[in-house]
């Protein structure tokens, strides 16, 4: 009862994977890819996770601590009083416009939107097995503590899809998502899309690995 098929059409944009509202773009383009979406129909499974946007914004009032630092916070409260900007959720890409991913089980044609997959690999990790019932005592103390520490480009998936994903089987939210900003190169994010990333490796060779991860954790 969570999910329905519906025709979608709007602005999509091929970095993100997703379709964009007027608050995603800036000057027509994407705001993470500097790129113009192009315009798409196409029918898509959607998440109905609108139906829970008063119980979100109850549980980020009600737990100040919840998202952080505030201005996060005040971001998340104002996507979900700007509801034209989000709705449900489409969580599926037919296969005859994008054939890699996780197939939906119970559609072959269709596979599963990277940010609906990609965060349920959290409870994987932690050790949830998919059937309450048979839940660990190390699963519950794991979930129970869970942080997650992020960029700032995806407080969306993770303080307002995540939380209603959860709710959704049963599950509590994380305890704690804490926000940083981007890493900048020449006042541009470091994006391997922007073609301006840092290897790591590169940074280990220069200045060893135990300084250079102080410095990440430091700033």
């Amino acid at each position: 009862g969570w999910i329905e098929q519906r025709e979608y059409e709007g602005l999509y944009c091929v970095g993100c994977e997703r379709f964009l509202t007027e608050r995603d773009m800036e000057n027509g383009l994407c705001r993470d890819h500097e790129r113009a979406p192009e315009p798409r129909r196409e029918t898509n499974y959607f998440f109905l996770m609108s139906r829970e946007f008063d119980w979100l914004r109850r549980h980020i009032q009600e737990n100040p601590g919840f998202i952080r630092p505030e201005r996060f916070r005040n971001e998340a409260l104002a996507m979900l009083r700007d509801e034209s900007g989000l709705g449900d959720l489409s969580i599926s890409r037919p296969k005859a416009r994008l054939d890699w991913g996780v197939e939906l089980p119970f559609d072959r044609d269709h596979v599963c939107y990277v940010w609906f997959d990609a965060l349920i690999s959290y409870l994987t990790g932690a050790g949830y097995d998919g059937a309450a019932a048979r839940q660990s005592p190390e699963f519950e103390a794991r979930w129970a503590n869970a942080e997650h520490l992020i960029g700032k480009d995806i407080l969306k998936p993770h303080a307002i899809f995540w939380p209603i994903m959860l709710k959704a089987i049963g599950l509590a939210p994380p305890r704690q998502i804490s926000v940083h900003g981007y890493w900048n190169v020449d006042d541009r994010k470091v994006s391997k899309s922007l073609g301006n990333m840092i290897s790591p490796l590169v940074m280990r060779e220069r200045y060893g690995f135990e300084s250079f991860r102080w410095f990440l954790l430091r700033e």
